[in-house]
């Protein structure tokens, strides 16, 4: 049996590819397991039309079908096709952009691209070095992923207009230029004063 080196793709993943397109044009899952989802779109005159996705045992792919459709989706599994997973998706994308209409207009369909290291970070309120703008305490991470994120209070150097990990903190015998350090800053948030 040969091995599969292409991705197989899961019918959540699938699911869940198609909600997020669909919210985008503020269409809501009605009803979803963990092999199909049902969305009813509406199409004027207090009129819809129920977008089915799920698997199909018989025919070993995934299946979308809509009644004004020109044609049933159907999109084999990735273990049989040469692309990967966001070519996979990306034709999921273009068939509900042919076919689906909200209000007879089609959607805006957008294929979600994976968030870069950067973008994640960023997400998670981390800052690199020069986008820091408060002293007091801050997570420092340098980047190194078998370390953890170590506590460090920052000063703000009028001389040099940059913030700088005061000096006696982790061994250091003099203070450290944040640009030196380099590395990812989070701010730390005070805890909630107790009130009896």
């Amino acid at each position: 049996m040969a091995s599969k080196t292409l991705y197989d793709p899961d019918i959540a993943d699938v699911i869940a590819h198609v909600t997020a397109v669909l919210v985008e044009a503020g269409i809501y899952v009605t009803a979803s397991t963990d092999t199909e989802a049902v969305w009813y779109i509406p199409a004027g005159d207090s009129k819809q039309f129920k977008l089915h996705l799920f698997w199909s045992h018989a025919e070993q792919r995934v299946m979308l079908t809509y009644p004004k459709a020109s044609r049933t989706g159907k999109f084999k599994h990735l273990s049989q096709l040469k692309c990967s997973k966001k070519v996979y998706l990306s034709r999921i994308s273009e068939w509900l952009l042919r076919n689906v209409e909200i209000s007879g207009s089609p959607p805006v369909i957008t294929v979600r691209q994976e968030l870069t290291h950067e973008q994640k970070m960023a997400k998670n309120g981390w800052l690199k070095w020069d986008k820091l703008d408060a002293n007091g305490w801050h997570w420092w991470w340098d980047g190194d992923r078998e370390a953890a994120p170590v506590p460090v209070h920052l000063a703000y150097a009028i001389s040099d207009c940059m913030h700088f990990a005061t000096a006696g903190q982790l061994g250091w015998r003099q203070s450290q230029l944040v640009s030196t350090m380099g590395g990812w800053w989070c701010p730390m948030t005070p805890p909630a004063v107790f009130n009896p």
